[in-house]
C-alpha cells in the first residue's frame, strides 16, 4: 500500500498541526537541493495496554546526535520532541504506526553554506506494515551482497542518520531488486564490516569470524538492533561478543 492509503490526518511541523494534504515545504528549501536532512524511523506498536513507541529515548538521541554533528540546533528539546510523539499518535488515533521525526534545513538560500537556512523539525505518522513484506518472517529473504560499499567514516559521517546518506541506500536496493533479490547487504570500506538493515556480520584477519554490535564509526549500532544466529553452512569459526 502506498502513503495515500495509509496517510493519517495531522502531520506535526515545528510545534502545529497541519493537515496531511498542507504538510508542504517549497522546492527551493536546502533540504531538497543538497539532502541536508536528519531522521530517525520508529515503530509504535499495539499493546494491551495502549500504542507504545519502541525505544523511543533511544531514537530520539540519535536523532539529536545526528543534528548535531550537522550543526543542526533543533527548536525543540527531546522531552518536547517526545511529548509532541505521543500526542500526534493519539490526535491521528493510531493502535500502531511508523514514526517518522525528520529535522531539515528549510527555505532561505540555496548553496553549500547552510548556516542562514532554518533548521524545521517535522513528526510524521502512518500505517506502514513489515519493511519487507508479511511473509519475511515465514519464509524469509533472498537477499545478495551488493557491489556498492558503505560510505567511509572520513567522506560521510555515518553515525549520523541522514537523508543524503540514503543514497548509498537507494543504489543497494536498486541493485538488489535488479538482479531478482529481495534486500542486499553492503560492506565497509575496508571491508571488515557486512551490514543489512537489522544485521550485521564482522570478521577477522585470524579467520574467525565474530557475531557482534559494531561500534565502528562507519557502522554504528540502530536503537532495535538485533543479531541473527549465524548460519551453520558458513564453515569459518565462530565466536561471540
Amino acid at each position: 500500500m502506498g502513503l495515500e492509503e495509509t496517510k493519517s490526518k495531522y502531520v506535526w511541523i515545528n510545534g502545529k498541526y497541519v493537515p496531511w494534504a498542507d504538510a508542504n515545504i517549497h522546492i527551493c528549501s536546502h533540504v531538497i537541493h543538497y539532502g541536508s536532512g536528519v531522521f530517525e524511523g520508529i515503530r509504535c506498536y499495539k499493546t494491551p495496554k495502549g500504542p507504545a513507541i519502541f525505544r523511543q529515548k533511544e531514537h530520539t538521541d540519535r536523532l539529536f546526535n545526528s543534528a548535531k554533528i550537522y550543526r543542526m540546533d533543533i527548536p525543540f528539546t527531546k522531552e518536547q520532541v517526545n511529548q509532541a510523539m505521543v500526542e500526534l499518535i493519539q490526535k491521528n488515533g493510531h493502535e500502531e504506526c511508523y514514526v517518522r521525526p525528520i529535522v531539515y534545513r528549510g527555505y532561505k538560500e540555496l548553496g553549500v553554506n547552510p548556516f542562514n537556512c532554518p533548521v524545521d523539525i517535522a513528526l510524521i505518522t502512518w500505517y506502514w506494515g513489515k519493511y519487507l513484506g508479511p511473509e519475511a518472517l515465514e519464509q524469509g529473504v533472498d537477499v545478495m551482497v551488493s557491489s556498492w560499499n558503505r560510505m567511509a567514516p572520513n567522506t560521510f559521517p555515518a553515525m549520523a542518520k541522514t537523508c543524503a546518506n540514503y543514497m548509498n541506500s537507494q543504489l543497494i536496493k536498486m541493485e538488489a531488486i535488479k538482479y531478482g533479490f529481495v534486500e542486499a547487504s553492503r560492506s565497509t570500506s575496508t571491508a571488515s564490516c557486512l551490514r543489512a538493515r537489522g544485521r550485521t556480520c564482522s570478521s577477522s584477519k585470524t579467520g574467525s569470524s565474530t557475531r557482534r554490535r559494531c561500534t565502528r564509526p562507519s557502522c554504528p549500532a540502530s536503537p532495535g538492533l538485533r543479531l541473527l544466529p549465524w548460519p551453520a553452512s558458513w564453515a569459518t569459526p565462530s565466536s561471540r561478543r
